[in-house]
């Protein structure tokens, strides 16, 4: 009998038996041509939460190579309810060419899947809180020529529309 209750203790213990949950989230945006660093906090559990989910794995170890971008956008914090925090820079998607990337705390660069709608739900809920300086254009008429470097785009020097849609 008693070791079963160690046993079950060591369990409730190691595994919890309840998981932590997002309590809320601040957004740094630092993109490099920006004039001005920009915060937002998301107190809303649920907004916070539905934005969490988009950044699959963060609060696990990922194996890979440490990678970087060109630069990030934004730098998202979510604090959970236990007192942890986990951080992602975020590279947006852009129009037609881009499907976005986060930087797991690990180093490792993980892609937002367009195909399953992470792009567009990372749109929906970040598009309201963009900086309004020019470097997150509404609208292109034209799209420049971007360079890429091992398979990723470097925007620095072209203002693309943050768009999570790609089937237009």
């Amino acid at each position: 009998m008693r070791s079963i209750l160690a046993m079950l203790t060591s369990i409730l213990l190691l595994g919890g038996c309840s998981k932590a949950k997002v309590s809320s989230a601040k957004i740094e945006w630092i993109h490099p041509n920006l004039k001005v660093t920009k915060i937002d906090n998301i107190a809303d559990q649920a907004t916070a939460s539905r934005l969490f989910r988009l950044f699959d794995k963060i609060d696990r170890k990922q194996e890979g190579t440490p990678w970087d971008t060109p630069f990030y956008d934004a730098v998202i914090t979510f604090f959970m309810s236990d007192g942890r925090s986990y951080q992602a820079k975020v590279y947006l998607p852009r129009e037609k060419i881009f499907s976005g990337m986060w930087k797991h705390p690990d180093g490792v660069l993980m892609y937002f899947e367009a195909e399953n709608g992470q792009s567009s739900e990372l749109v929906e809920l970040l598009g309201p809180l963009l900086p309004s300086e020019p470097v997150y254009p509404r609208t292109v008429y034209t799209v420049p020529n971007i360079p890429f470097d091992r398979g990723i785009p470097n925007f620095t020097k072209s203002a693309l529309p943050i768009k999570g849609d790609f089937t237009r």
